[in-house]
């Protein structure tokens, strides 16, 4: 018996109509992207048929459920997120639904798709306390994720090997920021260089930026830190309206305010036409830190 598959490659048919087209011309049943593509696609979807798609993925960063629950609307199924590293070739985690999931109700299940998930065959991740200690697998304490399997690298060619990114057990430090549950199921809380720590305690911009993402007229949002007087560091959000919305940064706290704890509600927000992004599609802080760090200013 044979089996086997189409792969469709868009090459230079990258405009969003392109994408949606060759999606539903070609019957596609599987689609794979970075969240920047997914968003880019929501206004061409009501205008194809896409029935023929049974799982769309999204990697390169958080699932925000905004995003999702605007293609299980649109499309009939919620973005699957994944997780993974050129590092580890490139995928250790997808998302899934297990059979202890089963009394799950639409929206949880959305949102568990959303996570992570467990490490696919042949890799192994634990979480590790700054001092080198195993953390346990409750879904609530957090450290740094570090992987391992015949698909992740064990050093880095060239004159430096990158001693300082593996321990000595062999196992990768990645610098995210996690949890993992009981059933293997991975939660990524935030990059190390990422966090906020603002009067001694951390902020996820992770969550922050889902938090501001959830408000439907914001179609981008990434949240740095910069250095305060008083507290040390502080959030400071990057906002991108949607097409033809007034939006204030006086808005965007407004609809933190019942979201997220109250001292994690920046002071600062800059309205931007669009977060910068690196090669791969992700967005790219340090290019926000570089322009923002050092200014005092504020967009409303």
């Amino acid at each position: 018996m044979q089996c086997g598959a189409d792969l469709l490659l868009p090459g230079p048919l990258s405009t969003p109509a392109e994408l949606v087209s060759l999606l539903s011309a070609h019957r596609a049943t599987f689609g794979a992207a970075v969240a920047t593509v997914w968003r880019d696609l929501i206004p061409e979807l009501g205008s194809h048929d896409l029935s023929s798609l049974r799982h769309i993925a999204c990697g390169g960063g958080a699932v925000d459920d905004a995003l999702s629950s605007t293609y299980e609307k649109a499309v009939g199924i919620p973005l699957t997120n994944a997780w993974g590293m050129t590092e580890t070739s490139p995928v250790v985690t997808t998302s899934r639904l297990a059979t202890h999931h089963a009394g799950l109700d639409g929206e949880a299940r959305r949102l568990l798709l959303g996570t992570p998930g467990p490490a696919v065959p042949l890799t192994e991740m634990r979480v590790m306390s700054p001092d080198g200690v195993e953390q346990p697998r409750d879904g609530r304490t957090s450290g740094e994720l570090e992987v391992a399997g015949a698909t992740i690298a064990g050093s880095y060619f060239g004159a430096d090997p990158g001693r300082d990114k593996f321990t000595e057990d062999g196992w990768l430090r990645t610098g995210d920021v996690a949890t993992i549950d009981e059933w293997g199921y991975l939660r990524i809380v935030d990059r190390t260089k990422d966090l906020v720590k603002s009067g001694g305690e951390w902020i996820s911009s992770v969550a922050l930026e889902n938090a501001v993402m959830s408000d439907p007229r914001v179609k981008e949002a990434a949240v740095i830190g910069v250095a305060d007087p008083r507290w040390g560091e502080r959030p400071l959000a990057c906002v991108v309206p949607r097409e033809g919305v007034e939006l204030t940064a006086d808005d965007v706290r407004a609809h933190l305010r019942d979201r997220v704890a109250s001292w994690w509600i920046p002071e600062r927000v800059e309205m931007v036409s669009e977060i910068p992004k690196t090669a791969t599609g992700k967005w790219s802080k340090q290019e926000l830190r570089q322009r923002f760090a050092g200014s005092a200013t504020e967009t409303r």
